[in-house]
């Protein structure tokens, strides 16, 4: 995978933690008709749950780190990062697909670890 590839996936994934775009059209277009998201809770999230629940979501401080990119097959990469939020710590992983001319996130889950 190209490094520049690498750093413009890693960037969205890092912005879709940002208010600013959870509460905005842009989060509509980086997320895939078809996306899935799998909480921590284990229960399943459909595109239009995720977006209305991160619509209605108070303000929340999230800081992430350990960003690891792996293109799997041709336009198909994992991201795998850490986040800690009000001292729970979580590791995450994001499959995004090259859609036409742009990347859009097609599957997305949380795991709560304790370290």
């Amino acid at each position: 995978m190209k490094p520049d590839v690498e750093a413009h996936l890693i960037n969205l994934e890092n912005s879709l933690l940002h208010e600013s775009v959870r509460k905005s059209n842009q989060l509509e277009e980086l997320l895939a008709d078809d996306y899935v998201e799998i909480g921590s809770s284990g229960r399943s999230y459909t595109k239009d749950q995720v977006m209305a629940l991160l619509w209605d979501e108070p303000r929340r401080n999230i800081q992430a780190s350990d960003f690891k990119a792996h293109e799997f097959a041709p336009g198909n990469v994992l991201i795998s990062y850490r986040t800690i939020q009000d001292d729970v710590h979580s590791l995450r992983t994001s499959l995004w697909q090259l859609r036409g001319d742009r990347w859009q996130l097609a599957f997305h889950q949380g795991t709560i670890v304790n370290d």
